[in-house]
């Protein structure tokens, strides 16, 4: 028996590899069928239309497209949906004053460039991008069940938000 590390449906964590006919590993697997978890969705719906006028099933496509044979990161979305925030807040701080943007570090211009990520609201890849009243962002949750050896999607949660109080209900 050894511990080793396994990029599944909850991202890294570790799991313990048994011999292939160990009276353990079949106990194990029988202990654990059907069980219930929950994740984060990686990427909004296929069809929902994104803030560039796309949808993400197509976003997903061009990305599948480029990367050619290479492996798809399951983080990509997320990564792609940061750099949009980080970019448009900038885009806001520029048009507010030009010269905040070679004097990012100072007080003021610090802390409209956070003020702007706060307020930042859009349809991503990933799904809605909006941070309410934390520092995270409201993901779409998906239900899953162990059955078989294998993870089934058996429904998807997904929050309701606010728009004028600013919170999920």
């Amino acid at each position: 028996m050894s511990i080793n590390y396994l990029e599944g449906p909850f991202g890294i964590a570790p799991y313990i590899e048994f011999k292939a006919h160990c009276i353990v590993f079949v106990l194990f697997l029988q202990a654990i069928n059907g069980h219930f978890s929950m994740t984060h969705q990686y990427f909004g719906r296929d069809s929902d239309v994104t803030h560039e006028n796309i949808t993400v099933r197509q976003w997903k496509d061009k990305y599948k497209k480029r990367l050619g044979n290479s492996s798809q990161s399951l983080f990509a979305g997320f990564t792609y949906d940061a750099v949009w925030t980080y970019a448009l807040a900038l885009n806001k701080l520029y048009h507010l004053n030009e010269s905040y943007l070679s004097d990012i570090h100072s007080p003021v211009p610090s802390e409209k460039y956070v003020k702007f990520i706060e307020e930042t609201n859009f349809e991503g890849v990933s799904g809605r991008i909006q941070f309410l009243s934390s520092a995270s962002r409201t993901a779409n949750i998906d239900i899953l069940q162990y059955v078989g050896g294998k993870f089934i999607t058996v429904g998807t949660a997904y929050p309701k938000i606010s728009e004028t109080l600013k919170k999920v209900l």
